[in-house]
C-alpha cells in the first residue's frame, strides 16, 4: 500500500501490470500537494498483499478495495456504482406507478394501426401503459362503419395487437358511426 503525503486524497489505480517501479514519479510528484493513495500489484516490499499468480484477478480486487478504505473513498466508490442504476428503477418505477406510456411502445403508432383496420373509420380515447415487468394493458374507443359486424372487428383488433406490439391485455369499446345530422331548412 502506497500512501504518501497529505492534504486531499488522490486514488491512483494501476493497470493489471502496474509495479511501483514504473508508477514512483508520478506518485512522488503528486505527493509534494496531495495525499496519494495507490498500490502497487507485484512488489511485495511495497503491498500487504502477497503477488500469487493463483489470485489472479481478486488480488486486485482486494488492494483497490483496501486503497478505496484508505483514501476514506470505499462509500463513495459504492454509491457511484449503485447512484445510475438506481436512478433508472427509480424512473421504471414511477412510470408504472403513474400508468405511463411504456417507452419501448409509440401509442401514436399504435392508434395508426388500429384505425388502419379494415372496417374501422377512427380512434379515440387511446391509453396504454405497463401492468407489470413485460406485460402491457390498452384500452380504446374505436369507431366503426354501420353494419360491420363487431365481434369480427374485436377479434381482428387482438390479433393485431398482439402479434404488432405484443399487448395482451385490452380493452376496446365498439362505437358505431354515428347517422349524419338532418337539416331541416325554411322554405
Amino acid at each position: 500500500m502506497i500512501d504518501l503525503g497529505s492534504g486531499a486524497p488522490i486514488v491512483l489505480i494501476p493497470g493489471l501490470q502496474g509495479r511501483w517501479e514504473w508508477m514512483r514519479p508520478a506518485v512522488e510528484a503528486l505527493a509534494k500537494h496531495n495525499r496519494v493513495v495507490s498500490f502497487s500489484l507485484c512488489d511485495e516490499r511495497t503491498s500487504r498483499f502477497p503477488c500469487t499468480p493463483s489470485k489472479g484477478f481478486t488480488n486486485y480486487i482486494d488492494q483497490l478495495a483496501a486503497v478505496l478504505d484508505r483514501a476514506g473513498l470505499a462509500s463513495a466508490a459504492i454509491a457511484l456504482v449503485i447512484l445510475p442504476r438506481t436512478w433508472g428503477l427509480l424512473r421504471q418505477a414511477a412510470n408504472v406507478l403513474l400508468e405511463g406510456a411504456p417507452a419501448h411502445l409509440d401509442v401514436n403508432e399504435i392508434g395508426l394501426a388500429l384505425s388502419e383496420a379494415p372496417g374501422v373509420r377512427g380512434v379515440h380515447d387511446l391509453h396504454v401503459w405497463t401492468l407489470t415487468s413485460g406485460r402491457e394493458a390498452m384500452s380504446a374507443h374505436v369507431v366503426i362503419e354501420s353494419g360491420t359486424s363487431t365481434d369480427k372487428i374485436l377479434e381482428e383488433l387482438h390479433i393485431l395487437l398482439h402479434a404488432r406490439f405484443g399487448i395482451d391485455h385490452t380493452t376496446i369499446q365498439v362505437e358505431t358511426e354515428p347517422a349524419p345530422l338532418l337539416q331541416i331548412t325554411r322554405p
